[in-house]
């Protein structure tokens, strides 16, 4: 037997499943909403602040996944730069390093003892990118037109609500 009898309108999976001495218990979670009683007229109402929290957590693979269908694969033996920020799902997704532009955060530690696999400044950046023949790099899109407007040549190759990936060429 359940906490709440089947056809109590709070009865759940949860409670269907729990042993009756656990009823007094489920008072508490009764004054939890269920997703049904937060929805409006039948559909649930959805946010800025959802669309941008569901944004922020998304991993790279649909936006990689689009570049390689419409302009082909990324070329695996030239650089990636990650910009002033670090996306932990893109090494996964590319199947290789990236190499880290002005941004320790919680890489410091790793950063001090392989300095070489990382970039300190802007400047030395722009320095490797306008030599390069051809590189990849990710940015937040604020990022992405600070470095447009100051003349950085890139191309965009694919963006979503927080991250643009660019080519150098």
């Amino acid at each position: 037997t359940g906490a709440a009898a089947p056809d109590d309108d709070r009865s759940s999976i949860v409670s269907d499943r729990l042993p009756q001495s656990a009823s007094p218990f489920m008072k508490a979670a009764d004054t939890i909403p269920r997703a049904d009683e937060t929805s409006s007229g039948g559909f649930i109402v959805d946010s800025d602040a959802t669309i941008r929290s569901t944004a922020d957590s998304r991993p790279t693979e649909p936006i990689l996944s689009r570049i390689a269908r419409e302009q082909g694969p990324l070329r695996r033996d030239v650089p990636f730069y990650t910009v002033r920020m670090y996306d932990q799902t893109l090494p996964y997704y590319l199947g290789r390093t990236v190499t880290q532009v002005e941004h320790y955060d919680e890489l410091a530690t790793g950063i001090a003892s392989e300095p070489d696999k990382a970039i300190a400044t802007l400047a030395e950046w722009r320095k490797r990118w306008e030599n390069a023949d051809q590189a990849y790099a990710i940015m937040q899109p604020d990022e992405y037109e600070r470095l447009a407007s100051a003349g950085v040549p890139m191309r965009e190759l694919a963006r979503d609500p927080r991250r643009v990936i660019v080519s150098r060429r």
